[in-house]
């Protein structure tokens, strides 16, 4: 048998034919039009504005609630697949994108015809492709119209059965001991305890792989570095507490993060600004909350019965100025 796999991007793959997307020759449309009938677009050259977060472009705030399962289509966002010269910004960012526009649905096709043809041949796609069936834009170039800090959605922004993130209400004893991991793992961050912190973030330590034990270890310095909100006061000096859940079918980009989430005040009332999107649980400084990621230990039946995670982004959406800050 024989394995190929296919490293270009587009369907096409005619590199004339992308580097002759230029702004002048692109024509205007939508993300909404495009989802909405791809093979009207397939392969041409577009222009687009739109809201940049990370590796998508959204119609606005509102489309970052579609559900997603990170690899598909949304009727109002659209993967941007880069090229060299070719970058989104770090931050959420309103943007223009000048580019062709292609499908990995579109693409597995042409391989499936082509083995179909060829029998005891397997062809395959890298990269992005592998595993997805998206839309996307390859961009040749992209525009920041704005550079104004854009804020996150909120709850008075976005209704209860809306939200990414929803209360979480699991069996009390459940309940206890996913807030005891959530605070021995913040514990072992104030206190510097990087034994503990690795304890408490895999199923084992003694099986984990090196690499991931060093990014672990990374990973606990940053958050314990000085100057991370991680270290800003012990456990006790939190107002409240809340218990949050991904709401079934919904996606962000923090692939992986685990879907039970243990959030603190850390000003005096946090009514109205906890976060709406898991995307938000991302630990700026700014943030009037405080949050730590926690999953059901699945493996070992010796080891603890959850496992914690805590990310610590600078890149996020802008928080809103609260009334009184």
């Amino acid at each position: 048998m024989l394995l190929l796999c296919w490293c270009l991007l587009g369907v096409t793959g005619e590199a004339h034919a992308r580097n002759s997307c230029t702004p002048a020759k692109a024509t205007d449309t939508t993300i909404d039009a495009i989802e909405a009938d791809y093979p009207a677009w397939e392969n041409r050259c577009v222009r687009l504005h739109g809201l940049a977060v990370m590796k998508r472009l959204y119609t606005d705030r509102q489309a970052l609630l579609e559900g997603l399962d990170g690899n598909s289509n949304g009727a109002h966002s659209l993967v941007v697949l880069f090229q060299k010269k070719s970058r989104l910004p770090l931050k959420p960012a309103q943007v223009e994108i000048v580019g062709r526009i292609y499908s990995c649905a579109s693409l597995h096709a042409v391989f499936a015809s082509y083995m179909q043809d060829h029998p005891g041949e397997v062809i395959m796609a890298n990269g992005y492709c592998h595993t997805s069936q998206a839309n996307y834009i390859e961009p040749t170039a992209i525009r920041i119209l704005s550079r104004e800090a854009i804020s996150r959605l909120v709850e008075a922004e976005v209704p209860t059965g809306k939200r990414s993130l929803i209360d979480d209400q699991p069996d009390p004893a459940v309940r206890a001991r996913i807030i005891a991991t959530a605070r021995a793992f913040l514990k072992a961050i104030v206190e510097k305890n990087e034994g503990a912190f690795l304890r408490l973030s895999v199923s084992d330590l003694a099986t984990t792989p090196h690499w991931q034990i060093d990014d672990l270890r990374h990973d606990f310095r940053r958050l314990s570095r000085p100057g991370s909100p991680f270290v800003e006061r012990s456990i006790e000096g939190y107002s409240q507490e809340r218990l949050f859940a991904t709401r079934n079918g919904l996606f962000d980009e923090f692939r992986g993060f685990p879907s039970t989430i243990v959030c603190w005040c850390k000003t005096a009332n946090c009514a109205g600004r906890w976060p709406v999107l898991r995307l938000d649980a991302d630990n700026l400084r700014s943030r009037p909350y405080l949050c730590v990621g926690v999953e059901d230990n699945d493996e070992a039946s010796d080891a603890p019965d959850f496992r914690a995670r805590a990310v610590l982004e600078t890149h996020g959406f802008a928080e809103p100025a609260w009334p009184g800050n």
